[in-house]
């Protein structure tokens, strides 16, 4: 028998996702999850917690590389000071521009090994570093505080005296290889996981704030979303535009939008793409995002208009009414679920109002939504 086409994206009730066995329970903690959850502190677990795994990260490898014995590595990755240079990365929604940070670092390791050869060695001259430093950072427009651990790792750190008869040259060399190895390589190993982190905390923040968005009138009735939509339309004009959304956005989630952040999120649900959102856009936003917990079984997936299709492909004799036999492969593609003839012919007992042993289009659609 010809297999029927597939269902369309539009025919599905819930838009995002095939038939969700999810709980009721599950759902209600995952609503106010999505009600009450902060934007800020979800980003900040996701910067914090990729931080930890890449300094983590890192560090293991320096233990395996230095046989047990990180500071033992040839090529370490990970120095400690280098953890405020991470937090930076992480700390706003992108990571600062590499180059300001390559920058700075250099400076920083040129005054830090010019103090550290001279032994100058003392709080008096961190403090002038700093100062110096700062005086580079204006001079060079460039400002990346956290390098300045570089300077004072170098005039502090004793790991990184040479052997006692060493010239000048072994010196610079010893800093050299910190500055390349761990420096710049961990902390190229950071920025690289920033970026991409970035982009999922980009992705993270813009599909749960839309269900905090959401998740503020899941709960209401088609109905009242079309007063709830009346009521955010300020100017009437059936469509709700950036400046609109913005403040029922804030009213909903007490989220301030920027403009351009309000016109992505009505781009995303803007399905005819005249930069607006109407009733029936408005509408699908919320249930798309809302609606599939409350699906029960496969068949819930299929609008009625979809399952009389199925009974129209699966009625061979063209007849409008529905047999053993066509009802075995009929159920198998509206619940994907096999039955036998005695179990069709049992459901058609139950399902057929005249008591015949055929049942309708009508009866087929009933049947399926109560043992689907």
């Amino acid at each position: 028998m010809e297999q029927m086409e597939p269902a369309a994206d539009d025919d599905y009730v819930a838009m995002e996702s095939q038939a969700s066995t999810a709980s009721p329970d599950y759902q209600k903690y995952l609503m106010l999850f999505y009600k009450w959850s902060d934007l800020t502190i979800v980003d900040a677990c996701i910067a914090g917690g990729a931080v930890v795994a890449t300094g983590l990260i890192l560090h293991g490898a320096d233990l395996i590389l230095g046989n047990g014995v990180a500071v033992n590595s040839p090529f370490p990755l990970f120095n400690g000071s280098m953890l405020t240079m991470a937090i930076v990365f992480f700390i706003n929604p992108s990571p600062p521009p590499y180059k300001v940070f390559l920058q700075c670092t250099l400076g920083s390791w040129a005054f830090g090994m010019l103090l550290r050869y001279l032994m100058l060695e003392s709080v008096s001259v961190t403090i002038i570093v700093t100062g110096m430093l700062l005086i580079y950072f204006k001079w060079a427009k460039a400002m990346f505080p956290p390098t300045l651990g570089v300077a004072i790792f170098l005039i502090t750190d004793h790991t990184l005296v040479p052997p006692v008869g060493e010239g000048p040259v072994k010196f610079m060399l010893y800093a050299l290889h910190w500055l390349v190895t761990p420096w710049l390589a961990g902390s190229f190993c950071f920025y690289m996981v920033a970026i991409q982190v970035s982009k999922l905390r980009a992705h993270v923040h813009t599909k749960l704030s839309l269900l905090k968005f959401a998740a503020a009138f899941a709960a209401k009735t088609d109905a009242e979303l079309v007063d709830a939509f009346n009521e955010i339309d300020a100017d009437g004009n059936g469509a709700l535009d950036a400046r609109e959304l913005i403040q029922a956005w804030q009213k909903a989630t007490g989220e301030v939008l920027t403009v351009e952040q309000a016109k992505e999120k009505i781009d995303e649900a803007d399905k005819n793409k005249n930069g607006t959102l109407d009733q029936t856009e408005f509408i699908a936003m919320i249930r798309k995002r809302h609606d599939q917990g409350n699906l029960r079984s496969f068949a819930d997936q299929f609008s009625d208009a979809k399952l009389l299709e199925v009974f129209q492909h699966y009625d061979d004799d063209g007849n409008n009414e529905m047999d053993t036999d066509e009802l075995v492969v009929a159920w198998k593609k509206a619940t994907d679920k096999r039955i036998s003839a005695a179990q069709a012919e049992e459901l058609i007992k139950q399902g057929a109002v005249n008591g015949t042993s055929t049942i309708t289009k009508e009866e087929f659609v009933q049947l399926v939504r109560a043992h689907g």
